[in-house]
């Protein structure tokens, strides 16, 4: 009787295994991908996150340095309009702290400044600066604008003529705040 089994076993071996893909099971499962588009504004630099100036000898003569900048909102359809402001803080150095009356780039090795200002618009004129003290830069994206547009502002790093520090690598960080409110009609 044993070997009668032993043969059984083995034939139904060859039987499932012998064939290859005889015994092959398939199972399906879904994977769901999703993303949403919330409501909300993004900012974004045309020259991106590091404006270089460039290199001089002397700083006889005032820089003038022309950039913009973009913001798009997204929204339900249902809001009527995104009001936005774009602040500009005062840097790492002010002259003054928490002011953006004065900036300052300080150099990397010696520690020594250059002034210079950052200006709404393409000239020298009025200061970007903090919304409490009325230079940040505004608008309103109406509900009708789409995805594919954006509110472009042009800005104007100056540097004035001064007395030119020892040679170095010069710098500073100044962070943009983009503050929006969505209204959503209510």
């Amino acid at each position: 009787m044993k070997s009668i089994l032993v043969k059984a076993f083995m034939a139904s071996t060859v039987i499932a295994f012998g064939a290859g893909s005889a015994l092959a099971a398939v199972d399906h499962d879904e994977l769901v991908v999703r993303l949403q588009i919330v409501d909300g504004c993004t900012v974004n630099f045309d020259m991106g996150r590091d404006m270089n100036l460039g290199n001089y000898a002397t700083l006889a003569n005032p820089l003038q340095y022309p950039s913009s900048f973009s913001v798009r909102c997204t929204s339900s359809g249902q809001a009527t309009g995104t009001a936005y402001s774009v602040e500009l803080g005062a840097g790492d150095w002010p002259i003054t702290a928490g002011s953006t009356d004065q900036r300052r780039m300080k150099g990397v090795n010696n520690g020594e400044f250059i002034r210079y200002q950052i200006f709404q618009g393409t000239r020298p004129g009025k200061i970007w600066g903090l919304r409490a003290d009325g230079n940040d830069i505004t608008g309103t994206r109406s509900a009708n604008e789409t995805d594919a547009t954006t509110d472009r502002h042009d800005f104007l790093v100056y540097v004035p003529s001064q007395d030119t520090p020892t040679a170095d690598y010069y710098t500073d960080g100044v962070t943009a705040t983009l503050t929006y409110d969505l209204d959503n009609g209510n």
